[in-house]
């Protein structure tokens, strides 16, 4: 009852920003709780079943606060339970960032490769990964052909570097900044916890030269901020192009990002073309699987996907064969 009073008094724009406050202030006193050990990094311990091991973060970062809490942790144990004795050749982690994924999977399948643009965060999971003989990293965006984009990097948030429309949502944070400067807003001013970075792209071609993915068993996750449709589409057709399709599980984050309607018709033709391919397409939902839910929902058709009520929540696409 009190919730409900607060939200007939209060307007959607302010509840969020109080929010967003609250949860700098708590970010913040987790991060200064750490012990740097090198700089303004700090070390922390997690544990996947029973393999126990060290993620090197940053105490700059609050996407930092995010692995601490352990977010992403009961799909890092879905993966690892399903996958710990199929003796799989390849983890293709496009999205790295600190290595909540691949350190983990590295002791689990063969080869692991790990795909971060972001520089500092890469700096980091390079210091991480210096135990770990299996795991390869660049330090690129990953696209459908070798080029040079922009990446929108935020450097107090990580988790929300990305490389669509860089520059212009730039401009956009800019002028924003203007007219809070205007309403009496002075934080952030100069949008220095933001920058445009050029950096260099790999692509499917570029890995399967030095690995040879054909009949090969490949687990790929994707998180790239708004290129994981595309990406997951892309990785499906080069999979299937191969003269030996390799056995394949491609994990990728769909969800609220997927409103527009032109978006609903990318994602509609994928499953289509995934579902006449005699392909395996489930969903997965964070609230589900947070629930300690691990079974995938398997999608039969498209109407039923887009149409149930739940389908703008976060979580993940997959498709295997």
């Amino acid at each position: 009852m009190f919730k409900r009073i607060l939200k007939l008094l209060i307007s959607k724009k302010i509840r969020n920003d109080l929010r967003v406050w609250l949860q700098t202030i708590k970010d913040k006193r987790i991060l200064n709780k750490q012990i740097s050990y090198k700089y303004h990094w700090f070390k922390k311990e997690f544990i996947t079943q029973n393999f126990k091991y060290e993620l090197v973060l940053s105490k700059r970062d609050r996407r930092s606060c995010r692995v601490i809490e352990k977010k992403q942790q009961p799909k890092i144990d879905l993966i690892y339970e399903k996958f710990q004795n199929q003796n799989y050749d390849f983890f293709i982690d496009l999205g790295t960032n600190y290595g909540e994924f691949s350190i983990p999977m590295s002791s689990i399948v063969n080869k692991v490769i790990s795909i971060e643009p972001h520089p500092e965060v890469y700096r980091t999971f390079l210091e991480t990964k210096k135990k770990f003989k299996n795991i390869d990293s660049f330090q690129n965006g990953f696209f459908d052909r070798i080029t040079k984009i922009d990446l929108f990097k935020d450097n107090v948030k990580s988790g929300g570097s990305f490389v669509e429309g860089a520059k212009e949502d730039l401009d956009g944070f800019r002028k924003i900044s203007v007219l809070k400067y205007l309403q009496g807003y002075t934080s952030d001013l100069n949008n220095k916890y933001r920058d445009i970075i050029e950096i260099e792209t790999i692509n499917f071609e570029f890995l399967n030269k030095i690995y040879n993915f054909s009949n090969k068993k490949i687990i790929v996750k994707i998180d790239v901020e708004g290129f994981d449709l595309q990406f997951m589409s892309y990785l499906t057709n080069c999979f299937l192009d191969l003269d030996l399709a390799p056995k394949f599980f491609i994990m990728a984050e769909i969800g609220s990002n997927y409103k527009s309607k032109k978006s609903i018709n990318k994602l509609s033709e994928f499953i289509n073309f995934c579902l006449k391919k005699n392909l395996n397409i489930f969903d997965l939902k964070n609230k589900t699987i947070r629930n300690n839910e691990k079974n995938l929902d398997k999608i039969y058709n498209i109407e039923d996907y887009i149409s149930s009520e739940n389908f703008f929540e976060s979580g993940e696409l997959i498709v295997s064969n």
